[in-house]
């Protein structure tokens, strides 16, 4: 028995040395592998620079370097040796692991085919060895190994050739007799699965997406989407020239009446989380339009949408995975990108979300929030339909592929935009769509946002109640902005004491905070000059239609008061567009947001002429200047 325990103990040593030399070797290794990139560093700078968007993108799939890097990295001249001498230099930055993984990259088959010359790099590959083989000399994925003794035998200083050992090591080592048998597995790593990567997704979402930056807010100042989100009237369906002048011309209870009825079954009313239900035939929208005027809440209602999913109050069943992409911040991008490229601006995509791109069980919505503040005419076709979310092209071939269904035709997308660019959209589109209209507030939604804003509920009472005595003001308040706005200075008033109910600031100030928010976020690539051109043009706009009793115009009228015709819808806020039934055509019109704007630019029109005196208006319209006096007595006091 004596002899049998020291037989195994010896046993024991033998292994245990083998391990530590096995350790020692790959410590040995892994130190020769960051030598050999650094030793190696100026023919492989060299070899890279013919093509460093490619090695870049592998770099970054692989996950040898975050985001943040690639991005840096993307940024350099490209097809340059200092560009990719600097991608190699932030993989030794990276450390030992991130450097042999870097080796096995380059031995694969695909990154061969793209950089022939590596052959000559590596000796292993010049002597005909099979690159993957080579590869997996150094892939913790690509082979693991269980040394066990056979029947009645058993297992000493084992001998392993290719002498590197990555990954989970498990070694079952006992002093005690465990049968016939020592087993000595090494554990193939598993791979994170979908479920777990969205997970994560979903939790990131919630913590980015979870408050929100107001037009007034300083650093640190956010509030919750929770105070500030209150539902909007959406329809479905499209309204006819009398219903939409309508809604443009009544005012106070009568507005609001108006509204109630839109929200009722006949106008088809939609919440968000029956956007993607099926229609009257039981098809289900592969892409809705949502859209709405400036300020009516369109990117509210995306971050709302993105924050409930991961929350898992909406599309719960219908999405496993929703993706945002913001418009604005795409029009920076200059150098060609993937959707997989354009995707990492989102705060809380990563590599990792990128993969489950590629299981084609998925199913994905896009949330493309500000459609009409691209900067893109979408004219241009690609010769080479772009089908690869990996693969790079110009920003507007990459959109344009995914809105047009050629970039993974499986997905759903959900398109918000401001109505002027709702019909070039439209055309881009393939397969079935829904097309929703945002309204504003109803009256209910109105004291709701009073309530959330508040939070006191006496005090939200009593600024509803004060704004319910001003016609204009009660109004406006449909509007999201125009209600944010009215809050805002209701609150500093009573923030300073002021009686609110007795230092209301005036109609006319309201708007004016209104133009000036708008064209501070919604006209950003104006200039000054441009600015007072846009003001001056709606101002004569509005000016003609109160004189000739109109609140649509057409595009004649348009052209007539705009010297730029592409500058009435491209950079300007302040008008809506819809397509009109006209017998058996359709006719584009416009109109102001409510009747209340159109006297309010044209009586600042009115008040910018230097001599009113010497302004002649045609004598049956001397009720327009009873208009003008009673918009401008705010301006000009």
């Amino acid at each position: 028995m004596c002899g049998r325990n020291y037989q195994w103990f010896i046993i024991n040593v033998l292994i245990m040395l083998s391990v530590l030399f096995l350790c020692f070797r790959v410590v040995e290794i892994l130190q020769v592998t960051m030598d050999i990139i650094l030793e190696k560093k100026i023919i492989l700078s060299e070899i890279l620079s013919a093509e460093t968007a490619f090695i870049l993108q592998h770099v970054q799939q692989n996950k040898l370097i975050t985001d943040r890097d690639y991005r840096a990295l993307k940024s350099l001249p490209q097809n340059t040796e200092k560009t990719s001498g600097e991608v190699l230099d932030k993989l030794r930055d990276k450390g030992e692991d991130s450097c042999q993984k870097f080796i096995v990259l380059l031995k694969h088959q695909c990154v061969l085919e793209q950089y022939p010359r590596l052959r000559n790099v590596f000796p292993d590959l010049r002597q005909g060895e099979d690159p993957e083989e080579a590869a997996s000399e150094f892939s913790p994925e690509a082979k693991y190994a269980k040394i066990v003794a056979q029947d009645g035998s058993h297992v000493s200083a084992p001998v392993l050739t290719r002498s590197l050992v990555q990954g989970n090591i498990n070694i079952n080592s006992h002093n005690h007799y465990h049968g016939p048998g020592v087993p000595a597995p090494v554990t193939p790593p598993q791979d994170t699965d979908p479920i777990s990567k969205i997970n994560e997704y979903k939790t990131s979402i919630c913590s980015s997406y979870k408050k929100v930056k107001e037009y007034n807010s300083g650093p640190g100042e956010n509030v919750l989407l929770a105070d500030r989100y209150t539902e909007l009237l959406i329809l479905e369906k499209n309204r006819k020239q009398r219903e939409r002048e309508e809604e443009i011309r009544c005012r106070g209870e009568d507005h609001q009446q108006v509204l109630k009825t839109r929200a009722s079954e006949a106008y088809e009313r939609i919440t968000v989380d029956q956007l993607f239900k099926p229609d009257k035939d039981g098809d289900v929208p592969k892409a809705v339009i949502l859209q709405g005027h400036s300020g009516y809440g369109k990117s509210f209602t995306a971050q709302k949408i993105m924050y409930d999913w991961a929350s898992g109050k909406v599309f719960k069943d219908l999405f496993n995975l929703v993706l945002h992409l913001k418009c604005k911040e795409l029009n920076d991008i200059s150098e060609a990108c993937s959707l997989v490229d354009l995707l990492s601006y989102c705060p809380s995509f990563t590599s990792e979300t990128a993969e489950v791109l590629k299981d084609s069980n998925m199913k994905v919505l896009f949330l493309i929030d500000g459609f009409d503040e691209l900067k893109f005419s979408f004219e241009k076709t690609s010769t080479v339909p772009l089908k690869d979310p990996f693969r790079e092209a110009p920003v507007e071939a990459t959109l344009s592929a995914l809105l047009k269904g050629l970039l993974l035709p499986e997905c759903f997308l959900l398109v918000t935009t401001r109505s002027t660019a709702s019909d070039k959209l439209s055309k881009l589109l393939s397969g079935s769509q829904r097309f929703t209209d945002i309204l504003g507030f109803t009256e209910e939604g109105v004291n709701k946002y009073f309530q959330k804003f508040f939070k006191e509920e006496l005090l939200a009472k009593k600024a509803f109640d004060c704004v319910r005595t001003n016609e204009t003001l009660y109004t406006a308040c449909f509007i999201p902005v125009i209600c944010w706005i009215i809050c805002t200075v209701f609150r500093e008033q009573e923030e300073e004491g002021k009686d609110i109910t007795k230092e209301l600031e005036t109609s006319t100030s309201i708007f004016v905070h209104f133009v000036s928010t708008l064209l501070d976020h919604h006209c950003q690539g104006l200039s000054q000059p441009a600015e007072e051109t846009l003001l001056r043009s709606l101002g004569q706009l509005a000016e003609r239609g109160l004189q000739e009793h109109q609140v649509l115009f057409d595009e004649k009228s348009l052209s007539e008061a705009f010297p730029d015709p592409s500058q009435a819808t491209k950079h300007n806020p302040f008008l809506g567009k819809f397509l009109q039934k006209k017998k058996v055509k359709q006719e584009t019109m416009y109109s102001f947001m409510h009747l209340s704007f159109q006297e309010f630019f044209a009586a600042r029109q009115y008040l910018m002429v230097e001599n009113k005196k010497e302004r002649h208006l045609p004598t049956p319209e001397k009720a327009v200047l009873a208009i003008y006096s009673r918009s401008s007595a705010g301006l000009a006091s």
